[in-house]
């Protein structure tokens, strides 16, 4: 069974990408990261280029065993990758709450397409970073998820029968307030708060 990467390393091949931060050309020979994301042309991952240094303002790797031919780079470039994976580079004020619209996004950790009334996605959209609430909070425990039921007051439910009682205990069914605060340590940091209604 194939192995189901989320990034791509490898020293670039030619001067003809362009990073998709901040837009340069990739020099050929350098070292370059990629975001693996769905094509829609074809079942299969692309990968989306960056410069070493600019792939971790934008991404947080948290294992090597996520890079696709990590393993077949030097080891001064390996530790160079592992060192970068400590730093605190990577900017959660990237990202923000959005209402789900038309479009049937797939969430870039679980791969499966996002119904839920708000999902997490980052501000630039080529960067693949699009997040069910859930798996953006299991895969950056640095933002700070609570997520509180508006419960009746165990008296409201005194003298009605069990059926109604475990109807409105059923957490699908109550209404779920949702926040999400998303904090980075450099000087602009971003706060997202959202109230998400199940259906």
């Amino acid at each position: 069974m194939e192995t189901d990467y989320k990034y791509q390393t490898e020293y670039a091949k030619s001067n003809r990408s362009t990073c998709r931060g901040c837009k340069l050309s990739i020099n050929q020979g350098s070292l370059r990261m990629a975001v693996l994301v769905q094509s829609s042309t074809f079942d299969g991952k692309m990968p989306l280029w960056f410069h070493f240094h600019c792939f971790f303002k934008k991404s947080k790797v948290l294992s090597t065993s996520d890079i696709k031919n990590f393993d077949g780079l030097k080891f001064e470039d390996q530790e160079k990758i592992r060192n970068a994976m400590q730093t605190d580079a990577f900017d959660l004020g990237n990202f923000g709450i959005k209402r789900l619209g038309e479009s049937k996004d797939k969430c870039t950790s679980c791969s499966k397409v996002i119904s839920d009334p708000f999902f997490v996605d980052g501000k630039k959209r080529e960067l693949g970073t699009v997040y069910h609430v859930k798996c953006f909070v299991k895969k950056y425990p640095s933002a700070d998820m609570q997520k509180a039921s508006k419960k009746r007051p165990a008296s409201a439910n005194e003298g009605q029968s069990n059926s109604k009682k475990s109807k409105l205990e059923d957490p699908n069914k109550e209404a779920l307030r949702v926040r999400l605060v998303l904090r980075s340590r450099s000087a602009s940091h971003f706060r997202a708060k959202c109230f998400a209604f199940s259906q």
